[in-house]
Parts: structure tokens; sequence; C-alpha cells
């Protein structure tokens, strides 16, 4: 176990010393650092420009996994990373960890596609589901699964590539009106835009909270 349990909050008995034969631990422990995968998003990974520190949930708990392998939280480095990227770059060793917004399903336990074999995830920490947001009517037109409406023949929703997300507007709209985006970045810019590309968004509950895509920047 990695948190040792201390009879009766007795600290001066010690917990049982663990050998741990994983490879990714050993050179984790070699290299000095955890490096860690993480997505910008408002709460759960934060960069501050002025302090040049990390905080955030995600963040957290890169720095639980640090305690629990070297004598302190800071020996870690993150990594921002689109999600089309992610398992790819775990599978080449540039990160050993995401912590991140990640759907655990059974295909990526078995056979994530992006790299032909399974993953191993956590205890699931964070509950989240299917949100549709938009430009005026737009958001009424993707709940109500409408493209027939006058109103909703033209609605495009943008979405992260290589998400679960994707798949799952996929199963109810057609191609013509689902607009992949690489980030969260080019959400909001099309969705500013008249000529983007798109007027709805689909996501997590947070990811299109209004308070959330206003402060990406969107103005509408």
């Amino acid at each position: 176990p990695i948190i040792y349990s201390f009879p009766l909050g007795d600290t001066s008995i010690e917990g049982p010393q663990i050998e741990v034969a994983s490879p990714t631990v050993k050179a984790i422990k070699a290299r000095g650092y955890l490096s860690c995968g993480v997505s910008l998003r408002k709460g759960f990974a934060e960069f501050d420009d002025i302090t040049h520190k990390w905080n955030g949930f995600d963040v957290e708990l890169c720095r639980a996994i640090a305690a629990a392998l070297f004598d302190g939280v800071d020996h870690v480095r993150y990594t921002d990373m689109p999600a089309v990227q992610r398992f790819q770059e775990l599978e080449d060793g540039l990160v050993d960890v995401l912590a991140r917004l990640t759907t655990h399903t059974l295909a990526r336990d078995v056979k994530e596609p992006t790299i032909g074999q399974g993953l191993s995830f956590s205890s699931p920490y964070f509950h989240d589901g299917l949100k549709f947001g938009g430009v005026g009517s737009k958001t009424q037109c993707a709940n109500n699964r409408d493209v027939i409406s006058p109103d909703c023949q033209d609605l495009r929703i943008c979405v992260l590539e290589g998400t679960t997300i994707l798949s799952r507007v996929q199963e109810l709209f057609r191609d013509e009106y689902i607009v992949p985006k690489l980030n969260f970045n080019e959400i909001i810019l099309s969705l500013n835009d008249d000529e983007g590309g798109c007027n709805a968004v689909a996501g997590g509950f947070h990811d299109v909270a209004l308070q959330s895509i206003e402060e990406r920047g969107y103005v509408g």
C-alpha cells in the first residue's frame, strides 16, 4: 500500500517497507521526479505566470503520488497535452501518469486503439457527463437533437478530438454537424468567430458551464 495508517495515531511506529518491482516506479525514482500529464482546466490544472507554480485538483493528485514516491511533494514536472495525444505520449514515456479528466472505459482497459494495448486506471475520482452549450438557441437545438427546425439547421458542435465525448456526440449527430478540435482554445476561437466553424460545444458539465468558457475567453 502507498498509504499506511498508523495504529491509534502513533507516528513513532514505522509502516511496512514495500519493495516495489515496477520498472516505471524504478525509473521515476532513478530520475528523481514524477512526470505528470495534465490538461489546462480551471480548477483542475492551472499555471500561474507570476509565481510559476501549478495548482488545481489534478495537480494535487500528482503531488500526492510524488509524496508516496519521494520525501515531499515537489518532485513533479507537469506537461499540458491535448486529449488526442495523451495516450501516445504516455506509451512513449514522455509522461509517467495522466492526472487529467480521462474516461475509464472497458475498451481502454483491454486495448486503447491509439496505442494498441490496455491501460491501468485508478478508482474513479470524478464523475461527469455529456452536456451541450451554445450560442443563442443552439444549446436547445443540441439538447433536443434538433437539426430540422429553421434555427437549428446550421447547428455545428465543437468537441475535443480523441475523447469519449466525441464518440458519444457521433452517436447522436451526423458528421456534418460535428467540428472536432484539438483543444479548448480552438473551440473558444471558433465560438467567438461568426465564421469559426461552430456555434455550440459539447463537453463535461464543467467544460461547458458559462463561467468556464468565459474564463477561457468566450465573449458571446
